[in-house]
């Protein structure tokens, strides 16, 4: 549900990040370095969403656990 979301982002920063660099044509004209920079960007959002996926899990376990709590009340 969320992870399409988190997908999507993924697929625009990397389609802004491409055309940002110049598009198709430029991006063979690339210095390795400016490559390694955006990999490196690229899989720090990667991180940062697998991150946000984790404490989303935790607040719907913590959400399950005070429905438990009150329907226990």
């Amino acid at each position: 549900m969320r992870t399409n979301r988190y997908i999507g982002m993924i697929a625009i920063i990397m389609s802004l990040a491409f055309y940002a660099c110049g598009g198709p044509s430029s991006a063979d004209k690339m210095s390795a370095e400016e490559k390694q920079e955006l990999e490196t960007e690229i899989s720090e959002i990667e991180t940062s969403i697998e991150e946000m996926e984790k404490v989303e899990q935790d607040i719907e376990e913590s959400a399950n656990e005070l429905e438990s709590a009150l329907e226990d009340l």
